[in-house]
């Protein structure tokens, strides 16, 4: 453990006997924190985009459940069946497209 802490401590004093590279980290420092501060303010939406709609596809598979007339092992044998077709049918487009991106085809 002793080792690990003098070479943490031996890289930060490296690091801050270079002035340069001090204002490079600040600055990167202070770039991420800006991001972060607009993503807690509210300013980027991204984040409650994305959990709105989580929020919203399992309200829907909970009323869904609830509502359905089939029993709850039927359900859970649909939709089972379900994924592994979107699954299935994601998998066969993503080996398609890879062999486009990659330029081996041929």
């Amino acid at each position: 453990m002793s080792r690990i802490l003098r070479t943490l401590l031996r890289t930060g004093l490296d690091i801050l006997d270079q002035p340069g590279r001090v204002s490079d980290v600040r600055d990167r420092i202070t770039d991420a924190a800006d991001v972060m501060r607009r993503r807690i303010r509210g300013e980027d939406h991204t984040l409650r985009y994305v959990l709105s709609f989580a929020v919203g596809v399992g309200v829907g598979v909970g009323v869904g459940m609830l509502a359905a007339p089939a029993s709850g092992e039927e359900n859970r044998n649909t939709i089972a069946g379900k994924i592994r077709d979107v699954g299935g049918r994601i998998k066969n487009e993503t080996d398609r497209a890879g062999d486009f991106a990659t330029g081996t085809i041929g």
